[in-house]
């Protein structure tokens, strides 16, 4: 409240282990290529499951350009349905090989959850690029 103050403040160095951990971070999402839907989806912790509250789901991680669906980076996959099937999903290799499995044309519907909302987003599979 523009009063002025006295702040002590230690100046340390990251642990090399620590700086080499982040740098591995960062490449991997590069090395990951994005599902039909044109997103990177990731295993979630069990911190971050506890909190939304959920048992099962994977995170978006990475949105490519070719997105085909409105969904953002942060939303958790809960489920999947195609065909009148709907399956949990548990990994986010289970969720491409779905995805993949998935014929041309085939609409799906992805149950997702957004914060508190849970959402249920269509998309088509169309493998034509552009």
């Amino acid at each position: 409240k523009g009063a002025s103050m006295d702040v002590q403040v230690t100046v340390g160095e990251i642990p090399e282990e620590r700086v080499a951990g982040r740098e591995r971070g960062r490449a991997r999402p590069e090395e990951r290529s994005a599902n039909r839907l044109g997103f990177v989806a990731a295993e979630m912790t069990s911190e971050q499951k506890r909190i939304a509250k959920i048992a099962a789901g994977v995170v978006v991680e990475e949105i490519r350009p070719q997105l085909r669906a409105d969904i953002r980076v942060g939303d958790i996959i809960v489920a999947v349905t195609a065909k009148g099937q709907s399956t949990e999903i548990k990994s986010a290799d289970q969720l491409s090989q779905l995805l993949a499995q998935a014929e041309r044309n085939t609409t799906i519907t992805l149950q997702l959850r957004r914060g508190e909302a849970t959402l249920f987003v269509t998309a088509r599979i169309d493998d034509s690029r552009g």
